[in-house]
């Protein structure tokens, strides 16, 4: 979580303290769309 957390923050989408306080349904959801940005799914 702390790769998913510093990736966002670096792109200046959220802080890390945003996460921490998410449910973790929410959490799941988004981790799935970071793997897929990160794997160049996401990227066009």
């Amino acid at each position: 979580m702390a790769e998913m957390c510093y990736y966002y923050w670096l792109h200046g989408r959220q802080r890390p303290s945003f996460f921490y306080n998410m449910p973790s349904g929410e959490i799941t959801i988004i981790r799935a769309f970071y793997e897929l940005e990160i794997e160049g799914h996401l990227l066009g």
